[in-house]
């Protein structure tokens, strides 16, 4: 059940605008994988061709075997954005029990909207509408939401970059709790490198645009992680240092 990336190719416009060229890598079943790169690196048009809302020009993507038209009709996706995408006019409650009652899954164990709710530390404003929610309340909606379905693989594309930075870390708290008791495959999209470094299990590191893989970093380090530390920093200062490499490669070019 890997999530598997084999020369993804994507270009946009006449002329053609290259985005992504030759994207390889792998997520293994149950990983935290970060894609970090600069705006205009490609990172968004990735997550949406393993999505399957964008086709690519070449290569392909797989997850045990599936396509991403497969796992999207299977119900094996879930979804995270920047922005948390709440019908207004549904309560809280009724926001996650709609996820969940048009995409059933009857072979599945899920808990129910008040037990994620609970989650997420929301419990209180389970009959609340979302326009009464500050943001960082609203994302950990979208954020059980997300866990709603039980899908095997969650996309998130940058969904904590509208918030201030203590909410930030709280809700990325949260979101490390609920994904550790559920090991689905994760692929996050940042440009922010703590973030990645904090989080993930692997990074990918993409160049400028066209996005390409500059590098790829194990972390190993045991969480939770103490930013401050050397070894996190160390981190942090091996992944700047591939990204300002691939840009330097880029302006000699």
């Amino acid at each position: 059940m890997s999530l598997q990336l084999r020369g993804v190719t994507k270009t946009f416009g006449d002329p053609p605008v290259p985005a992504l060229e030759g994207i390889d890598f792998t997520a293994e079943t149950g990983t935290f994988t970060a894609i970090v790169g600069a705006s205009g690196s490609g990172k968004s048009t990735l997550l949406r061709i393993v999505a399957g809302m964008t086709e690519p020009d070449a290569g392909e993507v797989t997850m045990g075997g599936r396509t991403p038209d497969e796992l999207r009709r299977g119900k094996e996706v879930g979804w995270m954005a920047q922005r948390p995408a709440l019908l207004p006019w549904r309560r809280v409650r009724d926001n996650i029990a709609l996820a969940q009652s048009i995409n059933p899954r009857p072979d599945r164990e899920l808990p129910s909207p008040d037990e994620l709710l609970e989650m997420v530390g929301l419990s209180h404003v389970a009959g609340s509408y979302p326009r009464e929610l500050a943001g960082g309340m609203q994302q950990r909606v979208a954020l059980a939401r997300t866990r709603a379905i039980g899908a095997p693989l969650w996309l998130m594309d940058e969904p904590f970059s509208a918030l201030d930075e203590l909410t930030r870390e709280a809700l990325a708290e949260d979101l490390l709790r609920i994904w550790q008791q559920v090991r689905s495959t994760v692929l996050w999209v940042t440009h922010h490198i703590p973030e990645a470094v904090s989080l993930a299990d692997h990074i990918v590191l993409l160049t400028p645009g066209p996005g390409r893989v500059a590098g790829t970093i194990d972390v190993d380090l045991a969480r939770p992680r103490d930013p401050t530390s050397p070894a996190f920093q160390a981190v942090v200062r091996q992944a700047r240092m591939i990204l300002r490499g691939a840009q330097a490669k880029r302006v000699v070019a």
